[in-house]
């Protein structure tokens, strides 16, 4: 039996598992709104290769929440590899993926002054370019705790319900 959060019933009678589809529509919403802080957190520059592809993950799984369907990304592996369980595995890793580079990439360094970037920090960013270490960090040390367990917790739902739906 899945693993089971909170119960609901459907217009059948039929019990569904409400707390994945939950877990999988916040999901959805965080890579949304990362793949949009990256599209206007890099002017656009970044926006085609990993701000846009991470929306339309995002939107994917909303759609699949919302309808209690598999994703479409879910159906396109299925049709590529002719299995179900690998084409599952393969969509918790690109959820996953997403996760970590998410946490893993680099963002300006906060100011000491104040609460963000400042127009002193831009314009004392060392002259060999903003990815060095005196002015990024990783996303993950500016993670609030709530985000870093929301996303632990999504994950770590999917990769159970993907484990036990053999």
């Amino acid at each position: 039996m899945p693993f089971t959060i909170v119960k609901g019933c459907t217009d059948d009678g039929r019990n569904q598992n409400i707390g994945p589809r939950l877990s999988q529509a916040v999901s959805g919403a965080s890579q949304i709104a990362l793949g949009g802080g990256i599209c206007y957190g890099t002017a656009g520059t970044l926006c085609a290769f990993v701000g846009i592809p991470l929306i339309a993950k995002g939107a994917d799984n909303l759609q699949s929440a919302a309808r209690n369907k598999p994703s479409v990304s879910h159906l396109a592996i299925s049709g590529f590899t002719k299995n179900e369980n690998t084409a599952s595995w393969a969509n918790l890793g690109l959820d996953a993926a997403a996760s970590i580079y998410g946490f893993a990439r680099l963002v300006p360094r906060l100011s000491t002054i104040g609460g963000g970037t400042t127009n002193t920090t831009r314009l004392s960013k060392p002259w060999w370019g903003k990815n060095h270490p005196s002015y990024t960090e990783r996303a993950i040390k500016q993670t609030g705790r709530a985000a870093l367990t929301t996303e632990i917790v999504t994950n770590g739902v999917s990769a159970y319900n993907t484990a036990t739906s053999d």
